[in-house]
């Protein structure tokens, strides 16, 4: 889920970027941050209910929806800053943002669920 999040996020910025050559980074980082944050709750709130549903403890719905939750803030993170930096080195960020986005959100989620679960668990 982070990465699908992070891909439609970053597909948004590179277009916000081709349009306009000046895009207040800080407002706009904002902006995808705020609304991604509702994505992710409410995500990770319908996760925790089938979760809650198929596995039957609260405990582990908790620990799987919270990793979705912090997964996606963090995809969308790297969603924005990598594009951004890679514009302001004057690289294309369409072509080199991708695949290290990608990587890198998939790594992160599973960083992010193992560590939680075995913090949490």
């Amino acid at each position: 889920m982070g990465n699908a999040v992070g891909g439609q996020t970053q597909a948004l910025f590179l277009r916000d970027l081709a349009i306009s050559k000046k895009i207040p980074f800080n407002k706009y980082f904002l902006k995808q941050i705020i609304t991604c944050f509702f994505i992710a709750w409410c995500c990770s709130f319908l996760f925790f209910l089938l979760a809650l549903f198929v596995w039957t403890t609260a405990y582990i719905s908790f620990v799987l929806s919270l990793s979705m939750f912090v997964a996606i803030l963090f995809c969308v993170l790297f969603a924005l800053i990598i594009p951004y930096f890679l514009n302001k080195f004057k690289l294309d960020p369409a072509l080199g943002s991708g695949p290290f986005t990608t990587i890198i959100q998939d790594i992160l989620s599973i960083v992010i669920y193992f560590s939680l679960a075995s913090w949490l668990l």
